[in-house]
């Protein structure tokens, strides 16, 4: 980081000794030893962006764009799962029944359609089940909320 701001600060304080910014930034890429004087052509228009004097995306709406995208994958791959455990969750619960396997005793357990007693889903309900539903309905509406406003926020930061 620090070469990047050096050369990008020699390249402002030397472009007027010469005929264009392309010959001072090639002047301070080979000062520097830098391997292209492409590589400091792009540090110099990256920091006039972040700067303001350059139209595009600053280092810090690019920092934040790539976070929001990690953060929707993310959240994106947790409703696979859940999609997922309910599936096997409802196929684990018709199977027994097909089966007859299902006990007279779970019949309570059954919410839904589903079985309390089969797959990950059942342990999802398990756990459910101690919380008060006002706070289950809380984390319910702030799990949304969460995935909306990120939804949002990378809409926002993608379109022109």
């Amino acid at each position: 980081m620090e070469l990047r701001e050096r050369a990008v600060r020699m390249v402002v304080e030397v472009t007027g000794n010469y005929d264009s910014q392309w010959a001072a930034i090639g002047a301070v890429a080979q000062k520097l030893g830098v391997g292209s004087a492409e590589t400091v052509r792009k540090w110099v228009r990256q920091a006039e962006t972040d700067a303001g004097q350059r139209p595009g995306v600053t280092s810090e709406d690019s920092a934040e764009i790539k976070r929001l995208k990690r953060e929707n994958a993310e959240l994106r791959r947790a409703n696979e799962i859940l999609k997922a455990a309910s599936a096997s969750s409802r196929q684990c619960h018709d199977d027994r029944v097909r089966r007859g396997s299902l006990p007279f005793f779970a019949a309570p357990a059954v919410a839904g359609g589903l079985s309390a007693m089969c797959g990950p889903a059942g342990h999802l309900r398990r756990l459910a089940a101690w919380l008060d539903g006002s706070v289950r309905s809380a984390l319910l509406r702030r799990a949304r909320s969460q995935t909306i406003q990120a939804r949002d926020r990378l809409a926002a930061w993608s379109s022109p």
